[in-house]
């Protein structure tokens, strides 16, 4: 049983790293988020699929998709990462790219619009690292800096502040 567990496990990861379709090669990142799933494949494109309501999956719709879908307008991708309902993208440039929920400003584009596809926070280069949580979003600059935006209301950008 335990054989047969491990076989399924396998092919699943299998099924994942091929990007669930042909014409992508191998996955090279993968990431979790609240509803859905980021994939960075090898030729650095972006894929995901799961719940879509506020656009976290990119590709310029609502609709959900139990099968991969390439997000919009993004290419060049080294880093992807995953909150609540928005998903976040560093390319190889530094810039950082966020799409999905933006109620509390977890997009870092300076209002509360949603986004169906991928657009760049602003003010913010030299990302080398990118995470997402509830409703804000972090990167870590290659100058050892620690930037936040959205939802602070329990102190989640550690600065002291509730606001």
């Amino acid at each position: 049983m335990k054989k047969q567990i491990f076989f399924i496990i396998v092919l699943v990861l299998l099924q994942i790293a091929n990007c669930l379709v042909p014409t992508h090669s191998f996955a090279q990142t993968i990431a979790a988020a609240g509803y859905h799933a980021i994939v960075i494949c090898n030729d650095n494109t972006v894929m995901t699929w799961g719940y879509n309501y506020y656009g976290e999956l990119g590709n310029e719709t609502n609709t959900d998709s139990n099968v991969p879908v390439e997000v919009s307008y993004l290419t060049d991708i080294i880093a992807v990462a995953g909150g609540e309902a928005q998903s976040l993208a560093i390319k190889q440039d530094g810039t950082a790219w966020a799409w999905g929920d933006n109620s509390f400003g977890q997009l870092g584009i300076g209002d509360n619009t949603n986004s169906n596809f991928p657009v760049q926070v602003s003010g913010l280069s030299e990302v080398v690292i990118i995470a997402g949580g509830r409703f804000h979003s972090i990167a870590l600059r290659n100058d050892s800096t620690v930037w936040a935006w959205g939802m602070n209301y329990y102190g989640q950008f550690g600065n002291g502040t509730n606001t």
